[in-house]
C-alpha cells in the first residue's frame, strides 16, 4: 500500500465527533469522548510510553541523517518546507512519529493553519524531533530526489516499529494531528472537571 492509499483511508476517518458522549468510564474516556479520534490519541499515548519505542525512532532518524550527509544532502534552515501555504507542500506522519513530535507540544501562539507549529521565524522548534518528512525535504532539487527515495527506505522502518511495538498505524497532517489530540484532551479535562 502506497502513501496516498494510507492518506486517502485515514483522511475519510479524521473528523471529530462534537458531540462527547455523557456515560464514560475512567477507563473508556479516551474511547468514549474523542471518537473516531480517540484511536489515534490512544495510538499516541502508548508510543509516547514506551521509552524504547522512542530511542529505537530516535535511532532510525540518527541513520537517515547520516545518509543524508554522506549525499550531501544540505538544509539551509530558512523555513520555506514548514511554510505550507507558500511551498505547496502538506507535511504527513506516523503514529509514533507524532507521539515522538508531541515530547513537547508546540507553542500556542503558532496556531497558523498554513505554517507548521513549530515554525518560529526561519527556525524549527523541534529540530531533534522533527519527522520523517521534514528530514528528507530539501528546496536542493537534486538533493530531495536522493532525499524522497531515502524516504521510501525509512519509512518502511518506522511502519515497523508500529508493528513490533503493536502501536496502531496511522499516517496523518501533522496539524490535524495536533489539532486531534489537542481536541481530544480537552473534551477529557471538560469531562473530568465538570
Amino acid at each position: 500500500m502506497n502513501h496516498t492509499d494510507v492518506h486517502a483511508g485515514l483522511h475519510s476517518r479524521s473528523s471529530i465527533n462534537s458531540s462527547p458522549a455523557v456515560s464514560c468510564s475512567p477507563a473508556q474516556l479516551l474511547k468514549c469522548c474523542c471518537v473516531p479520534s480517540s484511536d489515534l490519541a490512544e495510538a499516541v499515548r502508548l508510543g509516547a510510553a514506551k521509552a524504547e519505542l522512542r530511542g529505537r525512532l530516535a535511532a532510525i532518524y540518527a541513520d537517515l541523517d547520516a545518509r543524508l550527509a554522506a549525499i550531501g544532502a544540505v538544509c539551509l534552515g530558512g523555513g520555506a518546507c514548514c511554510r505550507f501555504d507558500l511551498s505547496g507542500e502538506r507535511l504527513y506522519l506516523s503514529t509514533v512519529e507524532l507521539a515522538m513530535l508531541l515530547q513537547s507540544p508546540p507553542p500556542p501562539e503558532h496556531r497558523n493553519p498554513a505554517r507548521c507549529p513549530y515554525l518560529a521565524g526561519p527556525r524549527c522548534l523541534a529540530r531533534e524531533r522533527r519527522p520523517l518528512g521534514c528530514r528528507t525535504f530539501f528546496c536542493d532539487r537534486q538533493a530531495g530526489q536522493s532525499a524522497r527515495d531515502l524516504y521510501e527506505q525509512f519509512h518502511k522502518r518506522i511502519r515497523e516499529l508500529h508493528e513490533e511495538y503493536s502501536i496502531q498505524y496511522f499516517y496523518v497532517n501533522i496539524i490535524e494531528g495536533i489539532e486531534q489530540i489537542a481536541n481530544c484532551e480537552m473534551r477529557i479535562a471538560n469531562f473530568l472537571f465538570r
